[in-house]
């Protein structure tokens, strides 16, 4: 039902001017000093007034929508009207979740080489790393812990081909998963045909 009252807020922007920004960005490719600059060639710009199959969230205070369009992320009034790009650039940005505090969202981006979950404050500022796979990663639909202070997120598991739950602390302070929440083999000879898949995990008001 959320996603009905939201999909009503963005079909109501009046003007929302969608740009690849001309800079550039420093991507990491394996290790921390081997960089891969890349410089926009050119500067294509246009307005778009709706968009499909996106992903959003709406603050905690409910005034605010945040989503993903394109590769970058968006803020708007939930009454709808004009979007604000936050996070905007070379990068490919989605799936924005906000914080049960309001003051920042969780993203999955590739802005590293690799695509990662990071963490930013509300506004797009501050961007932070918080995990660090490689080798073509792939994540899907983060969600917050009710205390802020990790986040549950679904990574594909190409030898399985299937996705399993794993939390990450929120400060940033290691790159390596707290915990594994499920696991896509129930036993270690599970056949390929039952193995389970866990995406867009949401959590029960106690938390737990």
């Amino acid at each position: 039902m959320r996603f009905g009252s939201v999909t009503l807020g963005l079909l109501a922007v009046t003007s929302l001017a969608v740009s690849v920004c001309a800079q550039s960005y420093d991507l990491r490719i394996h290790e921390e000093g081997d960089k891969l600059p890349l410089q926009p060639a050119r500067l294509i710009q246009w307005t778009e007034h709706e968009g499909t199959w996106v992903s959003l969230d709406i603050s905690p205070d409910g005034k605010t929508i945040v989503f993903e369009l394109l590769g970058d992320l968006y803020t708007m009034p939930i009454t709808g009207g004009e979007a604000t790009c936050i996070v905007c650039g070379l990068p490919f940005d989605s799936q924005p979740v906000y914080s049960p505090s309001g003051a920042e969202i969780a993203f999955v981006s590739d802005r590293d080489g690799n695509e990662n979950l990071w963490i930013a404050n509300a506004d797009g500022s501050n961007p932070r790393q918080i995990s660090a796979m490689e080798e073509n990663s792939v994540f899907v639909s983060p969600e917050w812990s009710r205390d802020g202070e990790s986040i549950y997120i679904s990574r594909y598991k190409p030898d399985m081909n299937a996705y399993e739950l794993w939390r990450y602390a929120a400060d940033g302070t290691s790159h390596t998963p707290i915990e594994q929440v499920t696991h896509a083999k129930r036993t270690p000879d599970t056949p390929k045909e039952e193995r389970g898949n866990a995406l867009g995990a949401a959590l029960s008001p106690d938390g737990h």
